[in-house]
């Protein structure tokens, strides 16, 4: 399996957002954000971390919207990324969009 950062087009686009987030001002924020919980939302919204995965059968683009980092114990941080990515395929498996890619391909 072949690990490597996405190349991801939205980057640029999203850096100008987070210059306009960094560069607001009082007025601005108070306008927009209410708490510094809603600028850390702004901020990991702009730009989610992506691993591309790839092995001889598939290739896949994965973005990570969950801050694991916030998990200390390295192994409950693996835990706990093991058990998103099983829901996530038990969710994608009971989708009509699994079983229409399943008679495409």
């Amino acid at each position: 399996m072949v690990l490597k950062e996405s190349n991801n087009n939205e980057k640029s686009a999203n850096r100008n957002k987070l210059h306009i987030i960094e560069n607001m001002n009082e007025t601005d924020y108070d306008n927009k954000i209410i708490s510094f919980d809603d600028l850390e939302k702004e901020i990991l919204c702009l730009e989610y971390p992506e691993i591309e995965l790839e092995t001889d059968d598939i290739k896949l683009i994965l973005t990570l919207k969950k801050d694991y980092s916030k998990i200390e114990d390295l192994k409950n941080r693996k835990e706990e990324f093991i058990k998103d990515m099983k829901d996530f395929i038990d969710e994608f498996v009971s989708n009509k969009e699994f079983d229409e890619l399943m008679e495409y391909y």
